[in-house]
């Protein structure tokens, strides 16, 4: 069974960092701490790509899905298959 989103740890954790009036300054924490050159570097750790490996970014919530729908389309000549 799966936990409802609004007990999950980091909800929580944000719910309280809200009422204390910090959220702005967790975010702004996590923010750093992810983007930071250990993060990416422990992201990428093991990984070394071929002559073919493509790396597609995006930012969140600004077309994460579309982007992955046009890379499956572009790798599989314009026959990929989509379920919804």
């Amino acid at each position: 069974m799966q936990t409802p989103d609004r007990y999950t740890p980091v909800r929580f954790a944000h719910r309280v960092a809200k009422r204390l009036g910090l959220s702005r300054q967790i975010v702004e924490l996590a923010s750093t701490v992810l983007r930071s050159e250990r993060s990416m570097r422990a992201a990428f750790a093991g990984y070394t790509p071929t002559e073919r490996a493509v790396i597609v970014a995006t930012y969140v919530k600004s077309g994460t899905y579309w982007a992955m729908q046009i890379c499956q389309q572009l790798a599989h000549r314009v026959a990929a298959e989509f379920d919804h």
